[in-house]
């Protein structure tokens, strides 16, 4: 039962090139998977652009007129889709960019120091 050269060597030629195509899978599977990582980490990029755009419209809003927030959040290429001032001054505003909406609120609370003063900090929350 012992294998002759001839037969040996039939069986690497039969084997020839299965290298290349293990490799090429496996160049292929990487590249799947560094283009799935790629797409995830752009949504959550995104995501986070759009949350911070909505807090900085969200303060512009509580610190000034709320039509300001509109005219700066069109600067950053967003759109302001929804301004909502409660009854106790808390601005609510809806950002949207690229089909991503995010939401963020702020109010002004008086300065401890000085509490009739118009100056003084902000609250934000999402």
């Amino acid at each position: 039962m012992s294998l002759g050269r001839e037969a040996v060597m039939g069986q690497v030629r039969n084997e020839r090139g299965s290298a290349m195509m293990l490799s090429a899978l496996f160049i292929a599977v990487i590249a799947l998977l560094g283009s799935g990582v790629l797409r995830v980490s752009a949504e959550a990029h995104r995501d986070a652009r759009t949350q911070s755009i909505a807090d900085l419209a969200a303060l512009a809003a509580a610190g000034a007129d709320p039509s300001g927030a509109r005219e700066l959040v069109s600067l950053y290429g967003a759109r302001v889709e929804r301004v909502d001032v409660s009854d106790n001054g808390r601005v609510t505003v809806t950002v949207s960019l690229d089909g991503t909406e995010a939401t963020a609120s702020a109010e002004q609370s008086p300065s401890p120091a000085d509490p009739g003063s118009e100056r003084g900090s902000f609250d934000v929350s999402h």
